[in-house]
C-alpha cells in the first residue's frame, strides 16, 4: 500500500460525493464544506478523561491535609465513611482541598464527596477551610455529612468555593 499524499485527502470527498478523482478535483466550495464539517465534529471527537480520585480508611490520617491538584478536567473526589482527616496543627490552612484550574474562571466542574467523613483543621491564620474546591468553572458540588471541626484565624470557613 503506498503512502497517503496530501493531494490524495483532496479526493476523499469527491470520492465520497460520487465524482472521479480522475476526472476533476473537487470544487472550492466542496472542499470548503468538508472543512467546516471537520472543524465543527473535531471538537466532539477530543475531550479529556474526567479524574475520579478516593480516599480510603487505611490507616492514614491525612496530617497534611488532602491536595486534589488536577488542572484542566472535571474532578471527583470521594473520602469514603470513616475517613479522618485530622490535619497536624499550624501546618496547612486547608483539610481537603480540589483544584481544577490556575486562576479564577479557568477550572472545570469540581465534586467533593466526604459522607461520613471526619475532617479536623487547626491553625492560626487567616484565610483557612476545611473544604474547598479552588478555582473552579461551572458546577462545584459538596455533599458532606460527619463531623467538621475548624478552628482558626480571622476568615475561617467550613466549606469554601472559589471562582
Amino acid at each position: 500500500m503506498s503512502p497517503t499524499r496530501c493531494a490524495d485527502i483532496w479526493h476523499i470527498p469527491a470520492l465520497v460525493l460520487g465524482h472521479s478523482p480522475a476526472n476533476r478535483r473537487p470544487s472550492a466550495r466542496t472542499q470548503k464544506f468538508w472543512l467546516i464539517a471537520a472543524c465543527i465534529l473535531a471538537p466532539l471527537a477530543i475531550s479529556e478523561p474526567a479524574l475520579a480520585q478516593t480516599f480510603s480508611t487505611d490507616g492514614n490520617t491525612y496530617p497534611g491535609g488532602i491536595n486534589v491538584g488536577n488542572t484542566g478536567v472535571p474532578t471527583t473526589v470521594t473520602l469514603d465513611p470513616g475517613v479522618q482527616v485530622f490535619v497536624t496543627p499550624n501546618t496547612s490552612n486547608f483539610g481537603v482541598i480540589v483544584s481544577t484550574g490556575t486562576a479564577a474562571g479557568t477550572g472545570n466542574p469540581a465534586t467533593l464527596i466526604a459522607n461520613n467523613a471526619a475532617v479536623t483543621l487547626t491553625t492560626t491564620t487567616s484565610f483557612s477551610s476545611a473544604l474547598i474546591l479552588h478555582p473552579t468553572q461551572g458546577n462545584a458540588t459538596f455533599t458532606a455529612s460527619g463531623i467538621i471541626n475548624v478552628v482558626g484565624g480571622d476568615k475561617t470557613l467550613v466549606i469554601q468555593t472559589a471562582p
